[in-house]
């Protein structure tokens, strides 16, 4: 609910455009010959939180997301879900500051369309980098990140049997010889 704060407006014009008080400047009135703070009160939106950039509530998506939402329904149908998904109680949900419209489910693994079909959409638990596996090990160098990132990486290309190649592919190998007793 917002607040109702005193005005502290300082663009011309004043926003409630009440002139009974005279010329209105700068949140300003022009009665007694002075200027006098402005006595209205002004709502004012409070400062949004987490939970106004993520929703399951389908009343808050557009059109342009029920569509979407519509295209990620009729890939589970035809193609099913990402093998590693869970399906533990799978819901739709959107990103509102960015638009993105996903699946998402209560073990938080998020599956999202990449072409035609769902993907899981990865975010690395360190570094917090952000898409589906192959934009990951595309856009990134091992060397270039944590090392619990590289790690959720590797697993990750495991658990969906991703062909790795190098600079990946070393790092897995130099990650099975340290594992490997002597």
């Amino acid at each position: 609910m917002p607040k109702a704060l005193p005005c502290s407006n300082k663009n011309f014009p004043h926003p409630c455009g009440d002139s009974s008080r005279g010329k209105i400047l700068a949140g300003r009135s022009r009665s007694f010959g002075g200027f006098l703070p402005c006595t209205h009160q002004h709502l004012q939106k409070e400062k949004p939180n987490m939970t106004d950039y993520y929703t399951e509530n389908l009343g808050k998506f557009g059109f342009r997301e029920i569509r979407m939402l519509k295209d990620i329904l009729v890939a589970w149908v035809e193609n099913g879900l990402p093998e590693e998904f869970s399906f533990d109680n799978v819901r739709p949900a959107m990103n509102m500051s960015s638009g993105y419209v996903f699946l998402v489910n209560d073990d938080y693994q998020v599956a999202m369309m990449n072409g035609d079909t769902l993907e899981l959409f990865h975010t690395l638990p360190y570094g917090g980098k952000e898409g589906f596996l192959s934009d990951l090990i595309e856009e990134n160098d091992p060397d270039d990140l944590h090392e619990e990132d590289v790690e959720y990486v590797l697993n990750a290309a495991d658990m969906c049997g991703f062909d790795l190649q190098p600079p990946w592919l070393d790092r897995k190998i130099d990650n099975i010889l340290d594992i490997e007793p002597n």
